[in-house]
């Protein structure tokens, strides 16, 4: 589940807050994060 920087200093949060029965809720809600990355090409340093 994407969560935000600042959500990471919630006390609150576990591993199990979100489950496939309420990402669509909470997409709902909040909305994809990760959405303005989709489509954007990227490029990975060699290995």
């Amino acid at each position: 589940m994407p969560i935000t920087w600042e959500e990471l200093d919630d006390p609150e949060l576990r591993p199990d807050r979100w489950t496939i029965g309420t990402v669509l809720d909470r997409l709902a809600e909040q909305g994809d994060p990760l959405a303005p990355l989709i489509g954007v090409q990227q490029e990975l340093p060699r290995l």
